[in-house]
Formats: structure tokens, sequence, C-alpha cells
């Protein structure tokens, strides 16, 4: 049996063009898992107070956050209004209606009603976000509400 891409007259036995097939299907296989975890997921979410469990967060309060997930590294724009002195804002784990634990801290610098930064996000935390974005929410954090000022769930955009 001889392949087109070998010199002419060179010939492989059977066993040996499996091989090489199969060497081929599996490099392809793995390079397009590769150029899939490499393409990057965009998020965003519209924040309120209202939106806090139990509408318990501050009744000027909104905003929206806007991210891209790209292998290992998340990158965000949050923009807020009504909200006096952030100290912190997160992405949780948890549905509308449910408070969670923090699977992303977004590390925010805020200023002037904006915050953005790129943060590193575990690989099985941004996978699992990809599969269920709204069981995921975005909340931001003050001294008067330690539980949250205002969230919004994570869409995929």
């Amino acid at each position: 049996m001889s392949l087109h891409c070998l010199p002419k007259g060179f010939l492989m036995s059977k066993r040996a063009v499996s091989r090489l097939c199969v060497g081929a299907i599996v490099s392809a296989v793995v390079a397009v898992g590769v150029a899939e975890a490499a393409t990057p997921t965009k998020y965003g979410a519209s924040l309120s107070g209202t939106k806090e469990v139990g509408g318990k967060g501050g009744p000027n309060a909104k905003g929206t956050f806007a991210a891209t997930v790209n292998g290992t590294q998340l990158c965000y724009t949050l923009i807020y209004s009504g909200v006096s002195k952030p100290l912190a804002a997160h992405i949780h784990k948890g549905t509308a209606t449910q408070n969670g634990s923090i699977v992303v801290d977004l590390k925010p610098t805020f200023s002037n009603g904006k915050a953005a930064a790129c943060v590193p996000i575990k690989s099985a935390v941004a996978s699992a976000i990809s599969k269920n974005p709204s069981k995921y929410y975005t909340n931001v954090h003050t001294q008067k509400y330690p539980n949250g000022i205002m969230r919004g769930q994570l869409s995929m955009k």
C-alpha cells in the first residue's frame, strides 16, 4: 500500500498505514479540542438592588456587567450607579432566588462608577459557568450592604 505524500515507489505495510492514519486522526481531534478551549466566551448581566434575594439590596443601585472568559482568564467591565463606596464584587454560584458561595473574586478597583480588570478563573469553574450561566450571578458589596447592594444573573452573549 502506498500513500500519495510518500516518495514514488515507497511502500508501507497496512499496519504502518493504519498507525499513521490513527495518529493523524488523534492529532486532529486534539487540535480541535484545543481550538474550542481557546474560544473566548462572553457573558453579561444587568444588576439591580431589587434582584438581591428578598429585594434586600440598595433601592437605587443598578449596573451592567460584561465579561469574557478566555482559557483561565476572565476580563470584565462593571459599570454601576446608586452605589456609595463599593468594597467588593464577585461571581457566586446560585440561581436568581438563592444566595451562593463565591466562585470568582473579581478583585475590583472601583473608580467613578466603573471597575475593570482581568482575573484568574479555574478551568472547572469556567466550564461549569459555560454549561449553565443562569446558575451564577454577579454582585457588588458595600459596608451598608455586606450581602450585596445589587446583583444580576449571568447570561451568555
